[in-house]
């Protein structure tokens, strides 16, 4: 029998459906063999809440979730590989990106979300992602950001958020940020 990957959320099957990885009916799964191998995946705004089953993605190098409103929570803690995350305009409270340490670039802003003016992430960890060099999480709720670890850190925005210090010293790469406090 057939491995299967739990896809509670309907709109995020139907994604799949609709990008060729399952077929109809709609059952809550999806064969893992058919998205065990997806290098990219653009499931942006089809209106998912849910995207439980993104984990056995696990040859994922590119995701784009942005425009999904009422996402809440993403666990990428499998997808290893990921280089490229695009969770803007989504109303994530945190993620956890310490197994992502392939990353090179990560938008997560969040202008004017649902009826918020910021979205609600509070928490987001990128001191393993070494590689990384384009941050973008403008308008959300971080009172805290580390990026010493990003050396290669080339555009920053942290506009619009409750970060009182930001220490830019270790980012000789910089060239472009906004941010509220630097020191």
């Amino acid at each position: 029998m057939a491995q299967l990957t739990a896809i509670p959320d309907t709109n995020f099957e139907l994604a799949l459906i609709a990008l060729g990885y399952d077929v109809l009916p709609l059952n809550g799964s999806v064969p893992t063999a058919n998205i065990n191998t997806v290098t990219t995946l653009d499931v942006s705004d089809e209106n998912i809440y849910d995207l439980k089953g993104i984990e056995d993605f696990v040859a994922l190098i590119d995701l784009d979730c942005s425009l999904n409103h009422y996402l809440v929570n993403i666990l990428l803690h499998n997808n290893t590989l990921l280089q490229t995350l695009d969770f803007s305009w989504c109303d994530l409270n945190s993620i956890n990106l310490l197994n992502n340490t392939a990353l090179t670039w990560i938008d997560g802003s969040a202008q004017g979300v649902g009826a918020n003016t910021n979205s609600g992430l509070d928490t987001i960890d990128v001191s393993n992602c070494l590689l990384l060099n384009y941050l973008d999480i403008s308008h959300n709720e971080l009172s805290y950001l580390d990026v010493t670890n990003n050396i290669y850190l080339q555009k920053l925005d942290a506009y619009s958020n409750d970060i009182d210090n930001l220490d830019v010293t270790q980012n000789g790469w910089l060239t472009h940020w906004i941010a509220v406090v630097i020191i």
